[in-house]
């Protein structure tokens, strides 16, 4: 979650670029075991299936819930979700 709010002027520090790295090496080793990250990005659309909503936007307006932020992450195993990624829901 971290990652997401780097400033834009350290972005290309080598500390920054290597937590990168080792996010992605986590991910790699992980889906190496049939675990995988569940997608919550941010205007996805919300399914209770795969996300918990933690918070909702009350003042949006549209029929359509979708993710507005990802609070934290979900993992899957072998495709079925072992803990939901827990989001921010608003409307469109």
């Amino acid at each position: 979650r971290a990652i997401v709010h780097i400033p834009e002027d350290i972005a290309e520090h080598p500390w920054v670029l290597g937590v990168e790295g080792l996010i992605k090496q986590l991910d790699k080793s992980l889906a190496g075991m049939h675990l995988e990250r569940i997608k919550a990005d941010a205007g996805d659309i919300f399914d209770p299936a795969l996300h918990q909503a933690i918070q909702f936007d009350e003042d949006a307006e549209g029929s359509e819930e979708v993710i507005a932020e990802e609070l934290q992450a979900g993992y899957a195993l072998n495709g079925k979700p072992i803990r939901h990624a827990m989001v921010k829901v608003t409307r469109r």
